[in-house]
C-alpha cells in the first residue's frame, strides 16, 4: 500500500505552489492518498493482531528443550476462517484502499496530458467504484450497489465527453459530474470507515497486541540479559528497543483518534471540492485550505505530543494508554 502512494507524493511536490485549476484537484487526491496510506497501516495492524500475538506466542514458547516440539501443527492453527466480523475487518480495509484509488484516479484525470492518461485515469476509477460496490455489499450485508448504474454510467460519460484531445473545458466539465456525483457515496464510505475505526474495537485489539508482544519482549530481554556474557552496548540498545514500544502501546488510542479525524477531514475537503465545482470553481480558497489541513495531519500523523497539545481533555487507562476525551 506505501508503494502506491509514494510516487504520488514525488509528483505532489513538483507541482510547486502555483494554485491552478488542475493542480489543486490533483493535491486533494494526493493528500487523501497519504491520508488514506496512514489509516492503511492502521487497519493493516489490527487485522493481523491475532497473528502477531500467534507468531510470538510461538515464539516465546518452544524454545529451548521444547524447540522439538515446534511443526507445522502447530502453524497450522495460526489459521483462522473468515467469520462474519472478519470479513467487515477486511471490507473496511478495502474500502480504504479503494477510497485512495478513487483519490489517486481523480488526480490522474486532473493531470491527464493525452487519451492515454484518460484512459489509464478512467481504468483505475472504475475499478475503484467496482470495489466500492463490494466492500460495501459485506460492510451493510446487502445485495445493494453504493453506485447504482445510472451514477456509473453519468460517471462514464462525463469521461467519454472529453474525446480523444484533452481540452480544458470538457476536462473540468468531466472532473465537475464525477465529483459531484460521487459526493454522497464519498460521505456514506467516509462515514462506514470511521464507524469502523470508532465501534470495531480497534483500538483496543491493538493496544492488546501491543502489550501481549511488550511483555513477551521483556521476558526475553530478562534472560538474556542474566547471562554474563551479555553486553552493556547490547542491553541498552534493547533497552531503547523495548522503550519505543512501550511508547507505541500508550498511543494505540491516540492512532486510532488520529485516523479518525484524517478520515473526517478527507470527506470535509471532498464535501467542500463538490461545492466549488458545481458552481463552476475549481481553484479557490476554501479548496486550498481544505487541502492544507489533509498535508498537516499527514505531516504531524504520528506526532502524538503535537496531537495532545490539541487536546484539552486526556486521560489514561491503567496501562497507560492515552486518549483525548475532546
Amino acid at each position: 500500500m506505501k508503494n502506491l502512494f509514494v510516487g504520488a507524493a514525488a509528483l505532489f511536490l513538483l507541482l510547486g505552489c502555483e494554485s491552478t485549476p488542475n493542480n489543486q484537484i490533483a493535491a486533494f487526491g494526493h493528500s487523501t492518498g497519504q491520508i488514506v496510506s496512514q489509516v492503511d497501516v492502521l487497519l493493516d495492524e489490527f487485522n493481523n493482531a491475532t497473528l502477531e500475538r500467534g507468531f510470538t506466542s510461538l515464539a516465546a514458547n518452544y524454545k529451548g528443550q521444547f524447540a522439538e516440539k515446534f511443526n507445522q501443527q502447530l502453524l497450522a492453527q495460526l489459521a483462522k476462517p473468515l467469520d462474519a466480523n472478519a470479513q467487515q475487518q477486511l471490507a473496511i480495509y478495502r474500502l480504504n484502499r479503494s477510497l485512495g484509488e478513487y483519490a489517486l484516479a481523480l488526480s490522474a484525470l486532473a493531470d491527464a496530458r493525452a487519451s492515454v492518461d484518460i484512459d489509464a485515469a478512467s481504468a483505475n476509477l472504475f475499478g475503484a467504484l467496482k470495489s466500492f460496490n463490494a466492500q460495501y455489499k459485506t460492510i451493510k450485508r446487502t445485495d445493494d450497489n453504493l453506485f447504482e448504474s445510472n451514477k456509473l454510467i453519468t460517471i462514464q460519460s462525463a469521461i467519454a465527453a472529453i474525446g480523444s484531445e484533452v481540452v480544458e473545458a470538457k476536462r473540468r466539465a468531466a472532473l465537475k459530474r464525477i465529483i459531484v456525483a460521487a459526493r454522497p457515496n464519498i460521505d456514506t464510505i467516509c462515514d462506514a470507515i470511521i464507524n469502523q475505526l470508532s465501534h470495531a474495537g480497534i483500538e483496543d485489539g491493538i493496544s492488546m497486541s501491543r502489550e501481549f508482544i511488550l511483555n513477551q519482549k521483556i521476558a526475553e530481554y530478562r534472560l538474556l540479559s542474566a547471562k554474563k556474557s551479555s553486553k552493556l552496548k547490547w542491553r541498552i540498545a534493547e533497552v531503547k528497543r523495548l522503550w519505543q514500544l512501550q511508547q507505541a502501546l500508550f498511543h494505540s488510542k491516540l492512532l486510532v483518534q488520529q485516523s479518525i479525524k484524517a478520515i473526517k477531514e478527507v470527506k470535509s475537503a471532498h464535501q467542500i471540492l463538490a461545492d466549488e465545482v458545481s458552481q463552476e470553481i475549481y481553484a479557490s480558497a476554501a479548496i486550498s485550505h481544505a487541502i492544507g489541513r489533509m498535508q498537516y495531519i499527514n505531516k504531524h500523523f504520528n506526532d502524538f505530543e503535537q496531537f495532545l497539545l490539541n487536546c484539552q481533555h486526556t486521560a489514561t487507562n491503567s496501562n497507560g494508554v492515552l486518549s483525548c476525551e475532546d
